[in-house]
């Protein structure tokens, strides 16, 4: 069993991992074509849809990952994807007739982007699910890099030739995702029959309204504490320094996504089945994490100025300054947001949502109110990430001890503290030889890959050997 979650889990981390360079490699090209400002405004406009997404789609990708009855799936599938778009009708009307009785904003020039992107998404997401469902975990590696490839293709692409590059952008990510869900669920519907007439039921929902309550909430809170503060950057600074904070998100979102993407995808499916598997799984992606990405994120802090500046170009230098301090929450964010799930499969998304408006609340205003009385942008975002510092450790250890796996996970704990010790040590007495601290980063790393290779290796013998005793 351990075997074949290990290999489901590779699989996936191979095609974030394949993301990764993708993103390594498109990242400068794409900040030599778009400036900050464009950037900015249109993180700000992409909020709508980050906004509408839960509320049309009512996080059923969840669902339609886990193991339930076929008629059941389906019926929730149909009832789902219409209830949505008549949901979806309502919010855009209101949201055009508000132009009316406000002033007029920029999002209304690009509002069918708006509408196409977050249906797209919204159907992206829900054919994940749905693949996680029939355990194609081959298929949803591949729609994941390709969907990263053919979005920062066609960046580039249409923003070389359009002089309209907030455009560029949105139609970047609605051609990808279109041609994605027509190849996805072509695929589904070979493999199944949800995709077979089903009457629309209202009913079916009744098993799973604290889901649509609790994550559709929680979802919305989850904003509150990063991408609604781009709006108050936008307002109270500038659309630039909203550029260069929705950047270095992104950046720093990467490893996010590779890291805790393949735990989420195996926690929902398998876990309650096969916890003793899975939490050794986890264990294992948390060692990388602490041999690789943390030493990496201690070498960013003490060279980010050289590095973005000559990676990004002159426009971004003074995306160094954010990117370091939001290393420390972000690091974090790798950790909690892999064990996200777990409020799922053993029903405590209620404890998730609060979590989620407290610490939400708490963010939004504490960077409202420093902004308002005219705190210096840099203090703003170090109190910001003292504050999801706090939280996403309160997340982690909370899930942890409902799971039953405090113990478990001390190790790790403590062997990440000794890495910091040592890494930042080294990178503090280097931090003026870049090229000396760039070898031996790579050393470090490549100590810490063959201790997780032998490591991993060794615990698939131990388990073969013990299954073949018995």
């Amino acid at each position: 069993m351990i075997k074949r979650l290990l290999q489901n889990n590779i699989l996936l981390s191979s095609s974030s991992f394949l993301s990764l360079l993708v993103n390594i490699f498109s990242i400068p090209i794409i900040s030599r074509i778009y400036s900050p400002d464009d950037i900015g405004i249109f993180f700000s406009m992409q909020i709508i849809s980050m906004i509408f997404i839960p509320l049309i789609g009512l996080r059923m990708e969840i669902i339609f990952g886990q193991d339930i009855k076929n008629n059941t799936l389906k019926s929730l599938f149909t009832t789902t994807v219409f209830l949505g778009f008549v949901l979806s009708i309502f919010l855009f009307t209101a949201l055009l007739l508000s132009n009316f009785f406000i002033e007029k904003f920029l999002f209304l020039d690009y509002i069918i982007f708006i509408f196409s992107m977050t249906h797209l998404i919204i159907y992206f997401e829900f054919g994940l699910g749905l693949l996680n469902r029939l355990q194609m975990y081959k298929f949803i590696a591949y729609f994941a890099f390709f969907n990263i490839l053919s979005q920062r293709l066609l960046q580039i692409g249409l923003g070389l030739f359009m002089e309209d590059k907030i455009s560029a952008i949105f139609i970047s990510y609605c051609l990808s995702n279109f041609l994605l869900v027509i190849t996805m669920y072509t695929i589904i519907k070979k493999n199944s029959s949800f995709f077979n007439i089903s009457s629309f039921n209202l009913n079916v929902f009744k098993n799973y309204y604290d889901h649509i309550f609790y994550r559709t909430s929680y979802t919305l809170a989850n904003l509150l504490k990063d991408r609604f503060l781009l709006l108050i950057i936008i307002t109270l600074f500038s659309a630039r320094q909203a550029g260069l904070y929705g950047q270095a998100f992104t950046i720093l979102s990467i490893p996010v996504i590779i890291f805790s993407y393949p735990l989420k995808t195996i926690i929902t499916r398998e876990f309650v089945k096969n916890k003793s598997e899975v939490v050794k799984i986890i264990m294992v992606i948390y060692d990388l994490l602490i041999f690789t990405i943390l030493p990496l994120y201690i070498f960013i802090y003490f060279h980010s100025s050289f590095i973005f500046t000559n990676l990004l170009g002159s426009q971004w230098s003074q995306i160094s300054n954010i990117i370091n301090i939001m290393l420390t929450p972000m690091f974090i964010l790798i950790f909690s947001s892999s064990l996200d799930r777990l409020y799922d499969v053993l029903n405590l998304q209620k404890w998730a949502l609060i979590f989620e408006i407290f610490f939400g609340i708490l963010a939004f205003l504490t960077f409202l109110i420093l902004s308002i009385n005219n705190y210096d942008f840099l203090f703003t975002m170090k109190v910001n990430s003292a504050v999801l510092s706090f939280f996403f450790t309160t997340f982690l250890i909370f899930i942890l001890n409902k799971a039953m796996l405090i113990k478990s996970f001390l190790k790790i704990f403590v062997k990440a503290c000794i890495q910091l010790i040592i890494c930042f040590t080294i990178f503090y007495i280097l931090k003026n030889q870049f090229y000396i601290s760039l070898a031996i980063l790579l050393l470090i790393i490549a100590i810490g890959v063959i201790f997780m290779f032998k490591k991993t290796y060794k615990m698939l013998n131990q388990k073969f050997s013990n299954s073949h005793k018995s």
